[in-house]
């Protein structure tokens, strides 16, 4: 906590010639969406610094000294840089985001301005991160806090949750019953008809024949009558 305090108090010293005097250089950090907001995966953050050299003090020296880090060791293991930390009003010097997940900020802003620093991540989706992105600006030299507490203008903090996922409504499959149609005794019934038909053949000769005897028997009857009467005539 001193070594933090220590350097704030050197942050805000900007040292013309021999002397020295209190320079109320403003530093804060804001996010899009704002510091609280629950954020998911897949979801945009752009933070800024803002190094607000805005006094009204008549002593106050004409140029603001800046040398600060920005911590993202608490943002990247929940997301990943899509627009790298930039100067955005004034022209500020930005590094580059080194292993230890840092990058610092230096130069002078000019008395009655103030300067920025822009840059975004995108959370990761899947977020295999703590689900926490805390995110911290912090004089060069002092130790980032461990939590960024309610408050304090100069860190941001959101938490991850996962989208709500619904589960797909499966609709069991119409199954149809196979139609099935009764088999055609074509053979069969064709069987039966052969036999009706030559039962009924068999029979009609049967009559024939029958008949046929008849009339035989009932010709050769005439034939005999008439010989009997014949032989009686003479």
């Amino acid at each position: 906590m001193a070594a933090s305090l220590i350097a704030t108090f050197i942050s805000m010293v900007a040292i013309t010639g021999a002397s020295a005097d209190i320079v109320p250089l403003i530093v804060t950090k804001s996010a899009n969406p704002p510091s609280g907001h629950t954020v998911q995966p897949g979801d945009t953050i752009t933070y800024t610094l803002s190094f607000d050299y805005k006094t009204q003090r008549a002593t106050a020296p004409n140029l603001a000294n800046v040398n600060y880090f920005d911590d993202l060791s608490k943002v990247l293991d929940d997301a990943s840089v899509t627009e790298a930390p930039h100067a955005g009003a004034g022209s500020l010097t930005v590094g580059p985001i080194g292993t230890d997940h840092r990058f610092h900020i230096t130069g002078l802003v000019p008395k009655g301005e103030a300067w920025t620093v822009i840059y975004k991540v995108k959370v990761d989706n899947p977020d295999t991160g703590d689900g926490e992105l805390d995110n911290f600006v912090v004089p060069t030299g002092a130790t980032p806090p461990t939590t960024c507490q309610p408050g304090n203008p100069r860190c941001t903090h959101h938490p991850v949750t996962p989208p709500v996922t619904t589960p797909p409504v499966t609709t069991p499959p119409v199954t149809t019953p196979p139609v099935t149609t009764p088999p055609t005794h074509t053979h069969a019934v064709a069987g039966v008809a052969s036999r009706h038909r030559t039962a009924v053949t068999g029979g009609d000769w049967a009559l024939e024949l029958c008949l046929g005897g008849l009339l035989l028997g009932g010709g050769g009857l005439i034939t005999m009558a008439g010989m009997r009467r014949r032989r009686g005539t003479r």
